[in-house]
């Protein structure tokens, strides 16, 4: 799993210290530059077969991204919490990573999928 440089690092770092039974990168560790646009990491990522678990709800709107997606058969995962506090967002992705994993297994990249607040999952179109 890839976590977007939108995530932050603390909850990547957490969970590698756990050593989760799934390995964790994370943008920072990976030595991307802050400021690399979203389709540049993504070029990087898809090939080595990571999905990307991230707060940025805009893959499937902005051209550039939705099209890296595709190209490089990214599966995503949209986690929310850009307004909820780090522990917030890590309970909520602990509660539902044994789903995401499933999802991340059974469906064919691409694709994304949007973890609702409320512990839902829902597909969206590419």
């Amino acid at each position: 799993i890839f976590f977007d440089r939108n995530v932050g690092k603390k909850l990547p770092e957490a969970l590698t210290h756990l050593r989760p039974p799934f390995s964790v990168k994370w943008h920072q560790r990976e030595k991307f530059a802050h400021d690399m646009p979203d389709d540049d990491w993504m070029a990087k990522v898809g090939p080595k077969g990571w999905f990307v678990v991230g707060q940025d709800w805009k893959f499937h709107l902005r051209e550039i991204e939705k099209a890296a997606v595709k190209q490089h058969s990214i599966g995503c995962f949209y986690l929310p919490g850009s307004g909820s506090t780090k522990w917030e967002t890590y309970c909520r992705f602990i509660r539902a990573h044994k789903r995401l994993l499933e999802i991340a297994h059974s469906e064919k990249p691409p694709f994304i999928f949007d973890l609702k607040a409320n512990g839902r999952i829902k597909q969206i179109a590419l």
